[in-house]
C-alpha cells in the first residue's frame, strides 16, 4: 500500500470527514473508493466515468488568489490563478486575477502588459452574461491605472537620463500601449475613458521633461560659465530631447491648463537651448584671463528652433480657441432662430382655439381702428371749421377793398374778423377734443393689438428635430443593429445634394482592421472646380458584408480643425438620431454629445440610450522608417448591452 496523496496538489495531508477523504491543502474531496484506488500500488484498471468534485478546491485556491492580489502579493495571486485555471480553465475570475497580477509585475526590462490583456481577454470569453459588464469595467480600470503606472516608469528613467534612447522609449510604451488598449477594445468590447488616460500621460511626461531639463541645467547647464562644447553638446541633446517628448504629449493632453503648461515648457526649454552657447577660457598676457563665448547657434539654426516654438505655440493656441463652445455656435448657426419658430408653430398647434381667438379679435380691433379713422375724417365740426374760414376768409377780402377814407368800416369789420377768429378757435379746440379722444380708443386697440402680436410670436423656446423625423425604425433589435452598409449608403446617397456623390468601398486600412471588415462612406464632389475631392469625414461601418448588420460605426474627428469637428458632431448626430429610437432626443443633446467625446478633458466615455460612444484613438508612428508621430481620433459608436438599466446619463469607468 502506498500513501494516499493529493492527485490535484501533491499533499499528504489528508483526514477523513464526513465519510469522504479532505485534502487539506487544497480542499479537493476524495470518496472511500476513490482513496482506495489511490493507495494501491501498481496499475489499476478503472471502469467507467470517475468524477472528481474540485470545487472546494477552487474555492479555497481563489480566496488565497485574491487575498493575495489584494496585499500586493502579485507573484502569488498569478500562482493561485494559475492552479484554477489548471483545474477549471473557462473560469473568468481567474483569468482576470492572473492577468492583473501579471500586469502588475511589470518591470521596464520585463514588461508583463501584453500577458495581461491575453488573461483579460480569455476572462471576458468565458465570462458568463451576468457577469460580463462587471469584468469589462473591472478590465478597463485596470488596465488604465496599468499603463499609466508603465508610461510614469519610462517618465521616471528619463527624468535622471535625459537622452533620445530613454525618450523612444516612452513613446514606444505609450505606442503599445495604444495598441494593447485597441484590442481590449476591439476584442473585448471594452469601453475606455481616454480623456483621463491621454491627460494622465500628458501630464507625466510634462513633469519628467521638467526634471530632466532641471537636471541637465544642474549638471552642466548655462548656470556654469565654464560650459565646454562637450558639455554644451550634452546639454543641447538633453533640451532637444525634452523638447520633443514635450511636443509628442501635445497630442494627448484635454485639458487646457496642462496644455498652457506644456506649452510653456516648450517655449522654455527651446529658447533656453537656441540662446545658449559653450565657453572657453582666454588666458591673455595684456588682460585679466577671462571666459569667452565659444560655440552657438548660427542664425540659419536659431530661426529653425524658433518656428518649432513657434509651431508648438500655435498648437496650443488651436487646443484652446478650437472648444466646444465654439463648435456648437458654428454649428447652429442661424439654427437657433428656426428652432425658436419651430417651437413657436408647434405650441400653436397645439393651441389652435387660443391662437384662433387671439386673431378673430386682432381683425376686429383692425376693422374698429379703420372705422374710428372713418369717423374722425367725417367729425361735423369739420365743416364748421372750413365754414369759419370761409367766412373769415371773405372778412378780410372786405377789409382790403375799402378805400383810405372808410375807416370806420374798417374797424367794424375788423371786430367782426377778431369775432369770427375766436368762434374758429373754440371750433379747433373741440375738433382736438373730439380727435383726441378717436385717438385714445384708437391708441387702445393698437395696444391691444401689439399685446396681441407679441403673445402670438414670444419665444416658446426652441424645437430641435428629434429623431423621429429620420430614417431607421428598430434599428436596434435584441441587442444588435439591423441597419447594413448598402442601407447607410443609400441613405445618404438620397439625401445628398446633386452637387456631390456618395461612395462606399471596402476598406484594409490598418488601424480598422481590429474591429473587422469595414465599409467606408466617402462624399465626393462633382463641380469641375475641384472634382473627386473629399469633403466632410469618412464614415467607416464595421460590417462582414456590405449587406451585414452593422456592429460598429466608426466616425474621423478632429478637435484641432473647426470644419472638421464640426462636420464629425454633424455626421455622428445625423446617424445617432437616425438609429435611436429615443423620441427626446434632439439634435442638440446629440451634438453636445459628440462635442463632449472631443473636446470635455475629463471624460469621453459615455452611455446613451442604446448605444455606447466613445472616443477611440490610433497613432501612426513610423512610415517607411520615418517617424510621424501622428495621432487619429474617432468617434465610436456600438450597442450597450447593458441598455435595458441605463438611464441615459454619462457612465465613468475611472
Amino acid at each position: 500500500m502506498k500513501q494516499l496523496t493529493c492527485e490535484m496538489c501533491g499533499s499528504s495531508d489528508m483526514i477523513k470527514q464526513d465519510g469522504v477523504f479532505v485534502c487539506q491543502t487544497c480542499g479537493t474531496k476524495y470518496s472511500v473508493e476513490e482513496a482506495k484506488k489511490m493507495m494501491v500500488e501498481g496499475t489499476v484498471e478503472v471502469t467507467g466515468t470517475v468524477k472528481v468534485d474540485n470545487s472546494d478546491a477552487i474555492d479555497n485556491y481563489y480566496r488565497m488568489a485574491s487575498s493575495a492580489l489584494e496585499a500586493g502579493n502579485n507573484s502569488e495571486a498569478e500562482e493561485y490563478a494559475n492552479k484554477i485555471i489548471e483545474l477549471a480553465p473557462k473560469h473568468a475570475d481567474a483569468w482576470i486575477i492572473k492577468g492583473t497580477a501579471a500586469g502588475w509585475q511589470s518591470t521596464a526590462l520585463r514588461p508583463r502588459v501584453s500577458d495581461a490583456v491575453t488573461a483579460f481577454l480569455n476572462g471576458i470569453k468565458y465570462a458568463e452574461k451576468h457577469n460580463i459588464n462587471r469584468i469589462r469595467a473591472n478590465v478597463a480600470d485596470t488596465f488604465s491605472k496599468l499603463i499609466v503606472a508603465m508610461v510614469s516608469l519610462r517618465c521616471n528613467s528619463f527624468s535622471s537620463i535625459h537622452n533620445n534612447e530613454y525618450k523612444e522609449k516612452i513613446k514606444s510604451e505609450i505606442d503599445t500601449d495604444n495598441n494593447l488598449l485597441n484590442k481590449l477594445v476591439a476584442e473585448g468590447s471594452i469601453s475606455f475613458n481616454l480623456a483621463y488616460i491621454y491627460n494622465m500621460f500628458s501630464r507625466l511626461i510634462n513633469d519628467c521633461a521638467v526634471d530632466a531639463f532641471n537636471d541637465a541645467k544642474s549638471k552642466f547647464g548655462p548656470e556654469h560659465i565654464n560650459m565646454s562644447k562637450p558639455a554644451w553638446d550634452r546639454f543641447i541633446d538633453s533640451c532637444d530631447c525634452c523638447f520633443d517628448i514635450l511636443s509628442f504629449a501635445q497630442n494627448y493632453v484635454r485639458s487646457k491648463s496642462l496644455s498652457l503648461q506644456i506649452c510653456m515648457n516648450l517655449v522654455t526649454i527651446g529658447e533656453t537651448a537656441r540662446d545658449s552657447c559653450s565657453w572657453k577660457f582666454n588666458v591673455n598676457s595684456f588682460t585679466y584671463d577671462h571666459y569667452v563665448k565659444e560655440y552657438s547657434f548660427l542664425d540659419s539654426a536659431k530661426q529653425a528652433r524658433t518656428a518649432k516654438i513657434n509651431e508648438c505655440k500655435d498648437k496650443h493656441k488651436k487646443f484652446c480657441d478650437i472648444n466646444q463652445q465654439v463648435t456648437l455656435d458654428t454649428l447652429r448657426g442661424n439654427r437657433a432662430q428656426e428652432e425658436e419658430e419651430l417651437a413657436r408653430i408647434k405650441y400653436w398647434e397645439d393651441h389652435t382655439d387660443e391662437k384662433e381667438r387671439l386673431n378673430k379679435e386682432k381683425e376686429s380691433l383692425s376693422s374698429q381702428i379703420q372705422r374710428l379713422f372713418t369717423e374722425m375724417g367725417n367729425l361735423a365740426i369739420i365743416s364748421d371749421i372750413k365754414n369759419q374760414k370761409s367766412k373769415i376768409t371773405e372778412l378780410n377780402i372786405r377789409l382790403s377793398t375799402l378805400g383810405l377814407f372808410k375807416g370806420k368800416e374798417k374797424n367794424e369789420i375788423r371786430v367782426q374778423i377778431l369775432s369770427e377768429k375766436d368762434k374758429l378757435n373754440k371750433l379747433e379746440a373741440q375738433r382736438e377734443q373730439n380727435e383726441n379722444e378717436i385717438n385714445n380708443k384708437i391708441a387702445d386697440c393698437q395696444k391691444r393689438i401689439s399685446e396681441i402680436e407679441s403673445e402670438l410670436s414670444k419665444s416658446r423656446g426652441r424645437l430641435s428635430a428629434s429623431c423621429n423625423q429620420f430614417v431607421f425604425e428598430n434599428a436596434v433589435k435584441d441587442g444588435k443593429l439591423t441597419v447594413t452598409p448598402r442601407m447607410i449608403y443609400e441613405h445618404l446617397s438620397n439625401i445628398t445634394i446633386n452637387t456631390y456623390r456618395v461612395e462606399i468601398e471596402k476598406t484594409d486600412a490598418e488601424f480598422l482592421r481590429e474591429l473587422g471588415t469595414s465599409w467606408a462612406i466617402r462624399f465626393k464632389v462633382l463641380y469641375p472646380a475641384e472634382k473627386d475631392k473629399q469633403i466632410g469625414c469618412p464614415i467607416f461601418l464595421h460590417a462582414n458584408s456590405i449587406d451585414s448588420p452593422i456592429t460598429a460605426i466608426r466616425i474621423s474627428a478632429d478637435r484641432l480643425q473647426l470644419p472638421a469637428a464640426c462636420v464629425f458632431c454633424q455626421e455622428a448626430t445625423y446617424l445617432l438620431m437616425s438609429l435611436s429610437d429615443n423620441k427626446n432626443l434632439t439634435k442638440d443633446a446629440a451634438e453636445e454629445l459628440f462635442c463632449k467625446i472631443i473636446f470635455d478633458e475629463n471624460q469621453s466615455f459615455y452611455n446613451f440610450d442604446k448605444f455606447r460612444i466613445e472616443l477611440v484613438s490610433y497613432s501612426l508612428g513610423d512610415v517607411a522608417g520615418v517617424s510621424i508621430n501622428w495621432n487619429f481620433n474617432f468617434g465610436l459608436i456600438r450597442i450597450n448591452e447593458d441598455s435595458e438599466e441605463d438611464d441615459g446619463t454619462k457612465t465613468t469607468l475611472l
